[in-house]
């Protein structure tokens, strides 16, 4: 009895038990044990208004919105935020640390739904490096958000769309535009940016893809028409943002080591043009394969070595 108290008595504070006692062989402490153990939540919002959480914890969400939504996913808390992680109690960030898919991002299904900020949140994180983006035939609404593009003066002052670095591939994905508001010149769709010209050949891949770009309050060429590069490119938007890449309109790029497929590609409304362009990447090779629609006015623009094409509509 007395080696019992004397136990307790090592491990007990002026209010009884402590997180200080030692609980299993490895020496671990209490608190040290508790700190290792991830904390699990419902969905998102309840990990953000956990009051009790502290750097270093571990997390793991069972959904994004509700429980078994896909979006579920693991999370590092950490006193520093980075241009992915979600903002939560005590001044503190919740850091994604979980395998890729866009439902951990909180993006669901949507022509109308504003998802500039999850989409955002999900395109720094992918950008980290190179992945296979499976967008699981959702419809997404592409961000109202600039991307900075490397044009100057009144050339694509103004580009839109949803954008991306890196050269992933990326299938399986529905996309469209606030049809409230004119898709104007230099408003696209979708956008690969590089900001680097990489050492071997890397390819770039859209799959899958299907565009709704229609405006019923198009821009007329009599309208402030800039000539041949207005940007009416609606579509699938390649164009380089670093200045040594030829991001400027004046510096186009040299070669570099970049090639795309293109294969699946439709269109599905009638917008005053779309477009498919690698303008000023300077591919090694673009393969285009099963472009449609049944609309006229499909615009492609490819800068390349080698082009190859078929079942083009």
């Amino acid at each position: 009895q007395a080696a019992i108290n004397t136990a307790a008595a090592a491990g007990a504070g002026a209010k009884g038990w402590t997180a200080d006692l030692v609980v299993d062989k490895s020496g671990a402490t209490q608190q040290q044990v508790n700190d290792k153990t991830a904390l699990f939540y419902n969905n998102v919002a309840e990990m953000v208004a956990d009051t009790k959480l502290k750097a270093g914890k571990a997390v793991i969400t069972h959904g994004y919105y509700a429980p078994n939504d896909g979006g579920g996913a693991r999370y590092l808390i950490k006193d520093t935020a980075t241009d992915y992680s979600i903002p939560v109690a005590n001044n503190l960030h919740a850091v994604f640390a979980d395998s890729f898919d866009i439902r951990k991002f909180g993006i669901v299904d949507s022509k109308t739904k504003d998802q500039d900020a999850e989409l955002a949140r999900m395109r720094n994180y992918a950008d980290t490096r190179e992945y296979e983006i499976d967008f699981h035939n959702f419809w997404i609404r592409a961000p109202k958000e600039n991307y900075p593009y490397m044009g100057t003066g009144k050339y694509l002052g103004t580009v839109k769309g949803l954008w991306f670095e890196q050269a992933h591939k990326y299938k399986n994905l529905k996309i469209t535009h606030d049809k409230t508001v004119r898709l104007n010149s230099g408003e696209h769709l979708l956008v690969f940016a590089p900001v680097t010209n990489p050492d071997v050949e890397t390819w770039v891949v859209f799959e899958n893809i299907t565009l709704d770009a229609w405006c019923d309050n198009y821009q007329p060429l009599t309208e402030d028409y800039w000539g041949y590069y207005d940007g009416q490119r609606h579509g699938i938007f390649c164009h380089p943002r670093s200045k040594s890449m030829g991001g400027e309109i004046e510096g186009w790029a040299d070669q570099t080591n970049y090639s795309f497929r293109f294969k699946d590609i439709h269109f599905e409304s009638p917008a005053y043009s779309y477009n498919i362009t690698t303008n000023a990447v300077c591919a090694r090779k673009n393969i285009i394969e099963n472009v449609t629609g049944t609309y006229v006015g499909l615009l492609y623009n490819f800068q390349a070595l080698d082009v190859i094409a078929k079942d083009i509509a």
